[in-house]
């Protein structure tokens, strides 16, 4: 019969047993799960070398930032060829160092809207200065980390956008220059689409039409055109017809309904930006030359009938003139006729009443001045006759009528001796003297 303790001692290294198996069972599951975690740790370890390569050499910048410190904590070789900083440098800079005076305000008032609890865009652009000096455009996507409702942290991708920047600040100085040109043109400008709707008008159209632009813009132009020049316009805007592209002139109204003239230079743009046709004119008012020309026009059409009038009565004043003329001659003809005829008969008498030879001599100088006054076509003295005094003048008459020297001595009651001196005195007044020229020729010449 066996001892009953040996029953006892058999379960219990039956009952060893069986917690050693389980024991070694469990170190086996824990063997293989230490095999696994190495493994997985392994992995994570490749994984994350793998993102510390792909980091270190993304083609854009990266950088992480502890908000603790200010401070970047890490940065890839990207961002250092950017800025041209060794990565000792960039990690002992404060964050913002490298932001220009616009930008870090812009990034204070940003961060002060995300400590708030403002949520604001995760990309934005900032202008930095980068080692040598330079500034230079970049585009930020911030992804910040948050504990406690509190920043702690963010990764920070950077582009290089300066070119694309500088592009576009290029553009918009462009766009600035054209607009201000557009807007302070002496010429109107219109935009239309293929609709023949307003898309934008300048100052100077507002000015002229007396629309204001929010008048203007939404509507067919169409609307403010008279039918015959809207239909003229929607060919234009059409395609159709000839010329298409010609200036041409129309008469419209303004706003207040005064009559202006134009003159219309169309061009058709074609697909612009891929989408529908649109077209732009420029619109010079000559409203002001019209009226001028009107103006001169009717001028001259009043010149015209003056002129006419002016004709007609030059006619008539000439016919007059003419008349007077004829008049004068008829008078002076029935004048001289009746003097003759009233003196002659006298004369003769007086030449066989007895008279000595200075009466004589006094009637035939009466006689033949009287037929000097007389004469049709009496041209009067000429103009060197007039440089002679009244006693030179006597005695020029009486040698035109061949009395001697003694003769008119005898008829002027003076010396021959003056009569020698007039006489001189007479061919030096009258360009003879030391000549030759006899003064009786001359003087009946004249």
């Amino acid at each position: 019969m066996r001892p009953p303790y040996l029953g006892l001692i058999t379960e219990d290294v039956m009952a060893n047993d069986a917690e050693h198996s389980a024991l070694t069972s469990r170190l086996k599951e824990l063997e293989s799960e230490n095999r696994s975690l190495r493994g997985a740790v392994q992995q994570n370890v490749s994984v994350a070398e793998s993102y510390r390569r792909l980091f270190d050499n993304a083609p854009v910048g990266m950088y992480q930032i502890d908000m603790a410190s200010g401070r970047c904590v890490s940065v890839n070789r990207s961002i250092l060829d950017f800025t041209g900083y060794t990565r000792e440098e960039f990690l002992s800079m404060p964050m913002t160092a490298f932001l220009t005076e616009v930008s870090l305000n812009d990034f204070l008032e940003r961060f002060e809207k995300i400590q708030r609890g403002e949520i604001v865009p995760s990309r934005v652009q900032y202008q930095i200065r980068i080692k040598d000096g330079r500034t230079l455009w970049a585009q930020f996507e911030v992804q910040y980390f948050f504990e406690n409702d509190s920043v702690r942290g963010a990764s920070v991708v950077v582009y290089n956008i300066n070119e694309h920047k500088q592009t576009l600040i290029a553009l918009e100085e462009s766009e600035k220059r054209f607009r201000r040109l557009v807007e302070t043109m002496k010429e109107g400008l219109i935009i239309l689409d293929n609709d023949g709707r307003i898309l934008y008008v300048n100052q100077h159209l507002e000015n002229i039409s007396g629309y204001r632009s929010d008048e203007l813009i939404g509507r067919k132009v169409q609307d403010f055109l008279p039918p015959d020049v809207s239909k003229l316009i929607y060919q234009r805007l059409t395609g159709q017809g000839r010329n298409l592209r010609h200036a041409f002139e129309i008469r419209w109204k303004s706003k207040k309904d005064e009559p202006k003239f134009s003159i219309i230079s169309p061009q058709i743009l074609s697909n612009v930006d891929g989408g529908s046709d649109i077209s732009f004119a420029i619109i010079t008012d000559i409203t002001a030359k019209k009226e001028a020309e009107n103006l001169l026009h009717q001028r001259e059409e009043e010149l015209q009938k003056k002129n006419e009038q002016l004709e007609k009565m030059n006619t008539a004043l000439r016919k007059l003139v003419d008349m007077r003329e004829s008049d004068k001659a008829e008078l002076k003809n029935a004048f001289a006729k009746g003097l003759h005829q009233l003196i002659d008969p006298i004369m003769d008498k007086l030449r066989t009443s007895g008279l000595n030879d200075r009466q004589k001599i006094y009637v035939d100088l009466l006689s033949a001045n009287l037929k000097e006054m007389t004469a049709p076509y009496n041209k009067g003295l000429s103009p060197r006759l007039m440089l002679l005094t009244p006693g030179e003048i006597e005695v020029a008459n009486l040698v035109k009528y061949g009395r001697t020297t003694k003769e008119i001595a005898s008829v002027l009651n003076i010396s021959t001796r003056t009569v020698d001196m007039h006489r001189l005195n007479i061919r030096r007044k009258l360009g003879l003297h030391r000549t030759g020229t006899n003064l009786r020729t001359y003087l009946l010449s004249t």
